[in-house]
């Protein structure tokens, strides 16, 4: 399977972040139109990924340029939680038989 599994969305990012204006004086536009680049970037490589074109976790590197540590963090322990959320009422549901 080659490209294409998400309509090639990156290219709208990255079009947005190129058309962005006012961004010669405005360090928050900048630093904004900077990250849309990586944004598309990780998804362009997400593309790939889910179309067979490169192998699984080669995305990874790409995405953490986007987002924090902490962010990272926050959402293992979010995902543990309910993890541990759903064991506990299956081993409650199980109890009850």
């Amino acid at each position: 399977m080659s490209g294409g599994v998400y309509n090639y969305a990156y290219h709208k990012v990255q079009e947005f972040a190129d058309d962005l204006r006012y961004t010669e004086l405005n360090p928050i536009r900048q630093t904004f139109k900077e990250h849309l680049y990586k944004v598309a970037k990780a998804m362009h490589y997400i593309e790939w990924v889910d179309s067979g074109d490169m192998e699984e976790g080669d995305e990874d590197p790409v995405i953490k340029e986007c987002i924090s540590k902490n962010e990272i963090m926050k959402t293992s322990i979010e995902m543990t939680e309910r993890v541990v959320e759903i064991l506990t009422d299956t081993i409650a549901d199980l109890k009850k038989e």
